[in-house]
């Protein structure tokens, strides 16, 4: 329960750092706003279904900041109904592409066995790919100073 409770403030924590990251142009300077930007507003404003089907358009697209977005929706079941399988399909699709953020999300997966079979050295070659892209709970997963809280907010 108090890992639950960890990982959960982690992801609220990490939601609103990232929500407060996300600057708005200057008026006179405006660029247009594209499906990400707008999604993300969508998310802050609390509709995360909306978010959800941007990003479900963009994913489909092949958008890895769009799958490692909708995954993690899919993971904890916010804004749509929580499918283990599809997040992890999302997560996975994203690091063979390279995101070090999808490759920690699936370090973390395997390490915690949820919806794959737990395995620690899946979870390390995860971490490690992650790692050396300079992911900070990556490296503090390899550290080896406990499992980390996923901070996988919504992002550009």
């Amino acid at each position: 329960m108090r890992k639950i409770m960890t990982v959960l403030a982690m992801l609220w924590t990490s939601i609103g750092a990232a929500l407060g990251q996300v600057q708005a142009p200057a008026p006179s300077v405006a660029p247009p706003a594209g499906p990400m930007d707008e999604a993300l507003a969508a998310y802050r404003r609390g509709n995360v279904q909306e978010a959800a089907r941007i990003w479900r358009d963009l994913a489909q697209r092949g958008d890895i900041g769009a799958m490692v977005n909708l995954g993690e929706l899919y993971i904890y079941g916010i804004g749509v109904e929580r499918n283990l399988v599809e997040g992890i399909r999302l997560f996975r699709a994203a690091a063979e592409r390279g995101d070090a953020t999808a490759q920690f999300n699936m370090g973390f997966m395997h390490e915690e066995g949820r919806g794959v079979p737990r395995s620690a050295a899946e979870a390390r070659r995860y971490y490690e790919l992650a790692a050396a892209q300079g992911h900070e709970g990556a490296q503090e997963a390899l550290r080896g100073s406990g499992t980390p809280a996923r901070p996988t907010p919504p992002r550009r």
